[in-house]
Order: structure tokens, then C-alpha cells, then sequence
């Protein structure tokens, strides 16, 4: 129960955190600095998966059934005791989390 509570506390902060990029950060310019030379946020849309991976035409409904038969594997996994350790179990829900968020951008917005 713990690991869906994060995992969803996750997605939200996921999710707030690109709106709130949205409506601060300049479309493909802007660069906002968290940290100088070591963490900045930028606004930039991507249609695809990693590096532009899955991206255009129908690519979309791909990376959709990709993430959720991912989801459903990182959840089988998890309450089948499959990944046993602490770190690889916490790995896997955040990892699956980033993924949902993701998804849910393409379901929303195509990017």
C-alpha cells in the first residue's frame, strides 16, 4: 500500500511540476536554473519516448500500451515479491511512476 501511495504522491508532483514549467519557462528557450551549472528545468515537447524514440504518426498509441503493460508488470512484480530488494523495489516504483506521468502527457496532450 506504501508503494502505491508514493508512487501516486509521484505522478502528482510529475504533473504539477510540467504545468508549472509550462507557465513559466519559454516553449524551446527558456532555461530556468535550479542549481547553477548543475540542475536547470527547460520547456521542451517531445512526442516520443527517450531521445525522441516512438515519436510521430501512430507511434503514440505504441508508447501508451508500452507503459501500460510496463505498469502492470512493475505491479505484478511488486506483490508477487519478484523483486525482492528494498532499493530495486523502490527503483521500480518511482521508475514506473515517471512512466505513468508520462503517459499520461501523451493521453492528454500528444507529448
Amino acid at each position: 500500500m506504501l508503494y502505491a501511495i508514493v508512487a501516486l504522491l509521484v505522478i502528482i508532483l510529475d504533473q504539477w511540476l510540467k504545468y508549472w514549467v509550462a507557465g513559466n519557462i519559454a516553449l524551446n528557450s527558456g532555461v530556468k536554473e535550479l542549481i547553477p551549472g548543475v540542475l536547470s528545468l527547460v520547456n521542451i515537447h517531445n512526442e516520443g519516448a527517450a531521445f525522441g524514440f516512438l515519436s510521430g504518426g501512430n507511434a503514440r498509441i505504441y508508447f501508451i500500451i508500452i507503459c501500460g503493460v510496463f505498469t502492470v508488470a512493475v505491479i505484478v512484480a511488486l506483490a508477487t515479491n519478484f523483486i525482492s530488494g528494498s532499493l530495486g523495489r523502490w527503483s521500480a516504483v518511482f521508475i514506473m511512476a515517471g512512466g505513468v506521468g508520462n503517459c499520461i502527457d501523451r493521453i492528454l496532450y500528444g507529448f
